[in-house]
C-alpha cells in the first residue's frame, strides 16, 4: 500500500492489537480489509496508501505493541490533525479459540466507555468506495521536514467489540501515536494473587482518556499506541466498553468498580512501568 511522492518528510503508519474475550471465549483472530489509509488536515487529505483490492489484516497476530507497518510515504511536512483507514466491510472475520465464528456489525455513535475512551474515533460511511466505512481518529500527527514519523494505531478490540444476540458489534475505537509509547504493570488482589481482565485507562494530561487494555491471566497488562505525556492510570472491576459491553474482572479482593492507580510518565518511543498495582 504504497504511494509516492510529496516534497518532504516521511510518514509510516502502523496497525495493531490486544486480543479480547467475549461472552467467555477469546477470540485469536480478527481479520480486517484495508482499503486506504489517509492522514487529513485542515480539510486536506492526503493518501498514505491504497489498494485495489483490500490488504487482509489479521489485528491480533499484532499485540502488547507490535504492529503491520502498512505505508511508508512521503508526504508535506506539518501537522495531521487526524488519520482515517477505509474498511472494507465483506473482509471482517471473528473467530474464536474453538473455532467458531460469528457475523460481525459495524456501528457508529457516541462511545459507551465507562471513562469515554473512544471518544476521540468516528465511523461514516465511504463515499468512494462501496460497502466500506471510513474509521476517522483524532490525533495531531507532526511530520519534520529533517526526519521522519513512524505513527503507531491500535485498533482497540477489546474496548470495540460487544455482542448483540448472535452478532458481534463493532464500534471501532483506536488511539494513534508519532514514536508511540506504553505502560506495562501488573494487577493482584491482597493476597498477590493476579487479577484477570481489570481494565487499566490511560488518562492524559489533559483528561481525556487515549486508550485501555485489560489484564490477562498473570494479571498483567500493557497501555499502547500513547504519545509522550503523563498519565493517570483508571482501574476497574467493573467496566462498559465503547461499545457498550460489560468487562468484569476475576479474582479481586476488593470491592470498588473502580479507582484510581498511579501516575505515569510516558518519554517518546519508551516503555514505562506502572510496577504491581494492589485491587
Amino acid at each position: 500500500m504504497d504511494v509516492g511522492g510529496g516534497p518532504s518528510g516521511l510518514l509510516s503508519t502502523a496497525l495493531g492489537d490486544a486480543a479480547p474475550v467475549l461472552n467467555g471465549k477469546t477470540l485469536v483472530h480478527f481479520v480486517i480489509g484495508v482499503r486506504e489509509i489517509d492522514a487529513i488536515t485542515n480539510g486536506q487529505t492526503v493518501v498514505l496508501g491504497s489498494a485495489p483490492t483490500p490488504a487482509q489484516m489479521d489485528l491480533l497476530q499484532y499485540q502488547n505493541g507490535s504492529t503491520n507497518w502498512m505505508t511508508q510515504t512521503s508526504v508535506p511536512a506539518q501537522t495531521y490533525a487526524q488519520l482515517r483507514y477505509v474498511i472494507d466491510l465483506g473482509s471482517t472475520q471473528a473467530v474464536f479459540a474453538d473455532g467458531t465464528t460469528m457475523p460481525v456489525k459495524f456501528s457508529g455513535g457516541y462511545s459507551k466507555s465507562s471513562y469515554g475512551v473512544g471518544n476521540n474515533t468516528t465511523t461514516t460511511a465511504d463515499a468512494a468506495y462501496a460497502n466500506a466505512i471510513d474509521v476517522t481518529v483524532n490525533a495531531p500527527l507532526t511530520v519534520q521536514s529533517t526526519g521522519n514519523a513512524a505513527i503507531a494505531s491500535d485498533f482497540n478490540l477489546t474496548e470495540s467489540l460487544g455482542v448483540n444476540g448472535s452478532n458481534i458489534i463493532v464500534r471501532p475505537t483506536l488511539s494513534a501515536a508519532n514514536m508511540p509509547g506504553q505502560i506495562n504493570g501488573t494487577i493482584t488482589n491482597a493476597w498477590g494473587a493476579p487479577v484477570q481482565n481489570v481494565t487499566i485507562v490511560a488518562v492524559g494530561s489533559n483528561g481525556n482518556a487515549v486508550n485501555s487494555a485489560t489484564t490477562d491471566a498473570n494479571g498483567n497488562f500493557n497501555v499502547h499506541a500513547l504519545s509522550a505525556d503523563t498519565y493517570q492510570l483508571v482501574i476497574y472491576n467493573a467496566y462498559t466498553n465503547a461499545a457498550g459491553y460489560k468487562i468484569y474482572a476475576s479474582g479481586q479482593s476488593s470491592n470498588s468498580q473502580g479507582f484510581y492507580g498511579p501516575s505515569v510518565s510516558v518519554t517518546a518511543g519508551s516503555s514505562a512501568s506502572a510496577g504491581t498495582i494492589g485491587d
